[in-house]
């Protein structure tokens, strides 16, 4: 039903998966959760969210995200750097898009924090944030140098990347416009 020919049918399929892969354990496999995470490519851009949504949820659930841990070194150890070099691997695993402006877009609704988090992911280019943590290989360290550009901009921008079709997205500044226009 996600590659149904009807766009809503196909977001709303996405969401009912979503809810039963949270409510049924087991319901989804391994690999149909991989078939469904690859729709963050997809250009339909409500589909493509929903299936942000389920990336989020079942592979960066980022519960207390926010919250820092002493490192060995003294410093900060932020539990966004395990989501971020999760996320990398997604990316580079994945075979059907080389685009990160469109995985970015797809998850902006649901890991701003993680997105935006750009402390930490200057900090895992820079160095070795903990001990135990392995560095970066060179490929994921271009990944993540792509993530921090794409976040840059949908933050700047705030509108989804060029071939994602649907409905704009309206920033506070055009809302603002809108309110004074109307009065």
């Amino acid at each position: 039903m996600t590659l149904d020919k009807d766009h809503e049918v196909a977001v709303q399929a996405m969401k009912l998966l979503m809810l039963m892969s949270q409510n049924c354990e087991d319901v989804l496999s391994s690999e149909d959760c991989e078939t469904l995470y690859q729709f963050v490519y997809t250009t339909h851009r409500p589909l493509a969210v929903a299936a942000g949504e389920f990336l989020y949820k079942r592979l960066l659930s980022c519960q207390g995200a926010d919250e820092e841990v002493p490192s060995k070194r003294g410093g900060k150890f932020r539990p966004n750097a395990s989501h971020l070099r999760t996320l990398i691997t997604f990316f580079l695993e994945s075979e059907l898009h080389k685009h990160v402006t469109y995985l970015v877009d797809s998850l902006w609704d649901w890991a701003t924090s993680l997105l935006k988090d750009w402390e930490c992911m200057t900090a895992l280019l820079l160095e070795n944030i903990e001990e135990e943590e392995e560095v970066l290989s060179n490929a994921q360290e271009s990944v993540l140098v792509e993530i921090i550009l794409a976040t840059v901009r949908e933050a700047s921008e705030g509108h989804p990347p060029v071939g994602r079709g649907a409905a704009r997205r309206v920033s506070e500044f055009d809302s603002n416009l809108f309110v004074c226009a109307g009065t």
